[in-house]
């Protein structure tokens, strides 16, 4: 029996809570074939995982993130030691943490590994914030170095890293970001556990499921969507985010009363077994970060049938080929012609039927959990 440590100490919002969610279920499923599975996991993971029936001496809950504690990395050192795993998967590093045995780590920060591609001159505006995030960039990517083997997305992240880490491309492996079984056990869930507020919501609705970061880009969606509502378009924006953050947006972006009665909702968190029917009730997703790599938004949007509004960068194009509208995310004008082509159906049916090729073609293929599995079982030889 080989023994795994998961850690996912630093996942507290976002799409890293839903990757690592869908992680821990579907690890549920091997328990009985050659693996004991450990989790170190952040409070707010625990709390989408804790009815999952997991032993409670395997599970370790972490109230701070090692990326801002080093008392909880020293905690997560202790844990390895008394362990004793065969293997440590980070999902997604940094880690904060050099630990003694073999370290695989999830790697998808692109501004990580693509620094030339992102604009940070339009997320941080202030010169003082540029230059604290700069060190902060360079201190998070001191311990890229600090894993025997990693996980991307894509082969061109996968090269990225190679060259950063200074490791053969052999050492990298790719998995990509498709065909999680998304909806699988969340369609599961009674009726009676569906948020209030996405069973009343109308048909007519545009999907931004992110949490509130400078890099997500929201002001220009929301300016791009005060644009579109001037040509009297219908529709409604769908947040999930906190209610201070839409209070702080909302201000940022000036909106007028009438244009937060019609067209913006917003529902605070939202837990991952309601996302399938928030999904299912939007007629598209709108994701035109300044950087974005392994999210979740993306895999869940083909598995759910849900065109895309996307950021034209390449790294983004490998990942979504031709389910998404492509837009310059610096630009509002961009953004708004792209929510303009799919409010009026252009390309929108085109794009689900792609879609729906997909999610019936990924029946018959190898789950992402599987080739995880393929790439683990390298290493211990399960």
């Amino acid at each position: 029996m080989k023994r795994i440590l998961v850690n996912a100490t630093n996942l507290i919002k976002g799409g890293g809570i839903s990757c690592a969610v869908y992680f821990i279920e579907e690890s549920q499923f091997w328990n009985n074939k050659g693996v004991e599975w450990h989790y170190c996991v952040s409070s707010q993971i625990y709390e989408e995982i804790k009815n999952l029936g997991i032993q409670r001496q395997k599970i370790f809950v972490f109230r701070q993130s090692p990326a801002k504690n080093i008392i909880s990395r020293f905690r997560l050192k202790a844990i390895e030691r008394r362990v004793l795993p065969d293997m440590v998967y980070t999902i997604f590093g940094p880690a904060y943490v050099k630990f003694d045995s073999f370290h695989i780590m999830g790697v998808a920060n692109t501004w990580l590994t693509k620094p030339k591609e992102i604009p940070f001159t339009k997320v941080y505006k202030n010169y003082l914030d540029l230059v604290f995030f700069k060190m902060s960039l360079s201190y998070k990517r001191s311990w890229l170095f600090k894993a025997d083997s990693y996980i991307c997305e894509t082969q061109r992240s996968a090269k990225d890293l190679a060259y950063i880490v200074n490791k053969s491309i052999e050492e990298i492996s790719v998995v990509p970001n498709i065909n999680t079984n998304f909806g699988k056990s969340i369609t599961n869930a009674s009726q009676e556990c569906i948020n209030n507020k996405i069973l009343k919501l109308c048909n007519n609705n545009i999907l931004m499921l992110s949490s509130y970061y400078p890099h997500k880009n929201f002001e220009n969606v929301i300016k791009a969507c005060v644009k579109v509502r001037e040509k009297n378009k219908n529709f409604k924006l769908l947040l999930t985010i906190e209610d201070f953050e839409f209070e702080k947006l909302c201000k940022n972006c000036n909106l007028n009363s009438v244009f937060l009665l019609n067209n913006i909702e917003n529902l605070g968190k939202v837990k991952r077994k309601d996302l399938f029917r928030l999904y299912s009730i939007s007629l598209f997703t709108v994701i035109p970060s300044f950087k974005e790599d392994y999210s979740s938004v993306y895999s869940e949007s083909i598995e759910s049938c849900t065109p895309l509004i996307a950021s034209d960068y390449n790294y983004v194009r490998d990942i979504l080929g031709g389910y998404a509208v492509y837009v310059d995310p610096n630009s509002i004008d961009a953004i708004h012609d792209g929510l303009v082509k799919l409010l009026n159906n252009d390309h929108r049916d085109m794009i689900i039927k792609k879609m729906r090729q997909q999610v019936m073609n990924s029946q018959f293929k190898t789950t992402k959990f599987e080739l995880y599995m393929q790439i683990f079982n390298k290493y211990l030889s399960l």
